[in-house]
């Protein structure tokens, strides 16, 4: 494509990649209010929201007239994945676990199931097994696996367990769409958009991700975080109370949920501090489970005061 690539890297900190391509004009029609761009310019995240690149390449027509299934037991992480479905041209229904999932794809009429993997009474490996035992044409649903992890491994085993693809969190919206459109074949390879995609992170909050889940629209950002504070803010009550009671395999799970919702919308420090609650977790740590809650406890309360900023 005449293009050229480069690279910026910092150890600890991360890499910042940028393309430089030809792209055709597109349709003015494909554009919407949008001006022509020239063939050799940049386009950039800045610039062209993914609004666009969801809802405008062509494909919102095409989308419409499929059905998603979203199984996800956390709530901050289903508003997300359905303001990207609903942006990209997708209908969506999301259920809580496993269990609800079996009972919607057999009694329902979807296309394609996102199956979030760590969920309570039915888990999404157990759930797929269920499916894939279901009678034609419920058996053969697209899946694609939705997991807090990107460990080696981790796609072969939800490919092994009769999954189709694999996403890791925190979902970047632009490829759990490219995921779905490859996956029910209606992706159109002449449509090329490219960005220069930059991520510019304090130490508490990552507005830029915010941006990237909420697709430009302030007003779910503000109903977005103001859902997360309310649903953190007592999960850590229950974490605190568990804690106390030593159930550490219940701490692991609520310190795994609280982490996702955190890292989907940007709340990177409360994330990590959740992260590590759940390892010491797993690892039968409970002194050092105890020292990790003080330390999200202050980081909870750091983010409220950094959001109260976005807010006022």
């Amino acid at each position: 494509m005449n293009g050229e690539i480069s690279v910026e890297s910092k150890v600890g900190m991360g890499s910042s990649f940028k393309f430089r391509v030809r792209c055709k004009i597109q349709q003015k029609s494909e554009l919407r209010n949008m001006e022509k761009v020239n063939s050799e310019s940049i386009i950039k995240s800045t610039a062209i929201t993914d609004d666009f690149l969801f809802a405008s390449n062509g494909l919102a027509d095409k989308r419409a007239r499929y059905h998603i299934l979203l199984v996800e037991d956390n709530q901050v992480n289903q508003a997300v994945s359905l303001k990207m479905l609903s942006l990209s041209g997708y209908n969506a229904t999301a259920v809580n676990n496993g269990k609800e999932a079996i009972k919607a794809v057999k009694d329902g009429n979807f296309d394609a199931v996102l199956m979030d993997i760590q969920m309570p009474e039915v888990d999404g490996f157990t759930a797929t097994s269920e499916i894939r035992k279901l009678d034609l044409p419920q058996k053969d649903i697209p899946i694609i696996a939705l997991t807090a992890h990107a460990l080696m491994g981790d796609k072969e085993k939800c490919l092994n367990a009769g999954m189709n693809d694999y996403i890791s969190k925190p979902i970047i919206g632009q490829e759990l769409i490219n995921k779905i459109d490859n996956l029910l074949d209606i992706y159109n390879n002449k449509q090329t958009h490219t960005l220069e995609a930059t991520m510019e992170n304090n130490e508490l909050f990552d507005y830029k991700r915010l941006e990237n889940v909420s697709l430009g629209d302030s007003v779910f950002e503000k109903e977005l975080l103001q859902s997360y504070l309310n649903d953190v803010e007592q999960k850590m009550e229950r974490l605190v109370d568990l804690a106390s009671q030593q159930e550490l395999d219940k701490v692991v799970d609520l310190a795994h949920t609280i982490k996702g919702a955190s890292y989907s919308v940007g709340a990177i420090k409360v994330g990590d501090e959740a992260y590590a609650i759940e390892l010491s977790g797993k690892s039968n740590d409970a002194y050092n489970v105890n020292e990790r809650i003080a330390k999200l406890e202050t980081a909870v309360s750091k983010t409220k005061l950094e959001l109260k900023k976005y807010f006022d």
